[in-house]
């Protein structure tokens, strides 16, 4: 299987970041397999963000990763793209859908801490 998109973001104000979220699932037995993954497109040109960039993740209410760095505060500008892979998540007997929770924040001085809300089927 490839992983399906879920979204794709602007991250926070100035300078936009783009994040995209996808996941990939299997079923094993009565139970669901997920992987999930998190994209933090490259930051080039005239823009630049001196933060670090902290990921959670939770899937079925669980939490998959908590303060994961996606970024240091150093480099303030990257060319390649960032990746999060959180391996197979298993979760037993899902109840139809199973709800994915991201939360993208900041520190050092930054604002930043958003959260966003998906289903897995």
């Amino acid at each position: 299987m490839s992983y399906t998109t879920l979204d794709s973001i602007q991250w926070g104000g100035t300078p936009l970041i783009g994040v995209s979220f996808a996941y990939e699932g299997q079923r094993s037995g009565s139970s669901m397999q997920y992987r999930i993954r998190v994209t933090i497109d490259p930051l080039t040109g005239a823009s630049y963000f001196g933060y670090p960039i902290y990921l959670s993740v939770y899937v079925d209410g669980g939490g998959v990763t908590g303060g994961y760095t996606m970024k240091a505060a150093s480099p303030n500008r990257w060319s390649e793209a960032i990746n999060y892979d959180s391996g197979w998540v298993t979760v037993t007997d899902p109840g139809g859908y199973v709800p994915l929770t991201i939360r993208l924040y900041s520190g050092s001085g930054s604002t930043r801490d958003d959260s966003y809300s998906y289903v897995l089927p």
